[in-house]
């Protein structure tokens, strides 16, 4: 059965969201750069192991 994951970036970090292809329960990851804006979020799967990539910026810290 297949995978349903959805990215998700928001001004305070980044999570995946994980269910089967029913969609009716979702499981969600440890948050990922806790306090860092997140913009935009993509994964690459041409490889053996997925990479994900994220782009965001920090309110004292910059992009």
């Amino acid at each position: 059965m297949a995978v349903v994951r959805v990215l998700v970036g928001t001004r305070k970090g980044a999570w995946v969201y994980t269910s089967d292809a029913a969609r009716t329960s979702w499981t969600i990851s440890k948050p990922m750069i806790p306090g860092w804006s997140v913009s935009h979020m993509n994964v690459d799967t041409r490889r053996g192991t997925p990479r994900l990539f994220a782009s965001g910026g920090h309110w004292a810290w910059g992009p």
